[in-house]
C-alpha cells in the first residue's frame, strides 16, 4: 500500500466519498485509474491511499519510490462515488 499526497488546486471541490481519475505519463501516457479521495474536503491537499496490486500500481510504487524523481501526476475530477460502478459496467458493456 502507497500513499500519494499532491498539492490540492485551488478550485478542486469534492464532498466524502467522491474519486478522481489519476493519469500519470510516466507510467503510461494514455491510461488513467480511479482512486477514492482520501484527504478531507477542507485540507490543502489531496491524498489517496493505493492498494499495490498489479502492474500499473506496481510501476506507480517505483516511480515514486524514487525521492530525486518528481512525478507528473494529471487529476481528472471528482466524481460522486455512486458514478464509479455505472462507469465500469459501461466499459465492460463495450
Amino acid at each position: 500500500t502507497l500513499k500519494l499526497s499532491l498539492v490540492r488546486p485551488k478550485k478542486f471541490n469534492f464532498e466524502p466519498g467522491h474519486y478522481a481519475y489519476l493519469n500519470i505519463p510516466a507510467i503510461g501516457w494514455l491510461e488513467t485509474h480511479p482512486f477514492s479521495i482520501c484527504s478531507g474536503v477542507k485540507e490543502d491537499y489531496l491524498e489517496f491511499v493505493i492498494r499495490v496490486t498489479g502492474p500499473w500500481t506496481r510501476k506507480l510504487y517505483r516511480a515514486i519510490s524514487k525521492e530525486e524523481v518528481p512525478v507528473k501526476v494529471f487529476v481528472c475530477g471528482s466524481f460522486p462515488e455512486k458514478n464509479i460502478v455505472a462507469a465500469m459496467e459501461e466499459e465492460e458493456l463495450a
